[in-house]
């Protein structure tokens, strides 16, 4: 048989009862001491990765304030280029209203030269 005294439930060996014996409520102190510890180690962690993802957020609300600034730039350049576009169809249709026009002109000169060349046989 062993001198040593067995474990208790929470890994320490148990002590000798009777005059020596220390009460219980300061082994589940120190027990309560060594997870107070545990939770604090276990809080720090948890509030450094608390940080880590507060600045990637930030940099996330930030990247998406770029990319919105960077859209509405594009949706004003997409705008500018509507409008000259919109003008150079206008500008188009003029020109072929102006061609249009001319083609009539020389059609109309063209059966004047040749009335006045049949004229002059």
């Amino acid at each position: 048989m062993s001198d040593r005294a067995p474990r208790a439930p929470d890994g320490h060996r148990e002590r000798p009862t009777g005059i020596f014996e220390r009460p219980t409520g300061i082994l589940e102190l120190r027990t309560g001491i060594r997870e107070l510890r545990t939770g604090i180690r276990e809080l720090r962690t948890g509030i450094r990765e608390l940080r880590t993802g507060i600045l990637e957020l930030r940099t996330g609300v930030l990247e998406l304030r770029t990319g919105i600034l960077e859209l509405r730039t594009g949706i004003l350049e997409l705008r500018t280029g509507i409008r000259e576009l919109r003008t150079g169809i206008l500008e188009l249709r003029t020109g072929i209203l102006e061609l249009r026009t001319g083609i009539l002109e020389l059609r109309t000169g063209i059966l004047e030269l040749r009335t006045g060349i049949l004229e002059l046989r």
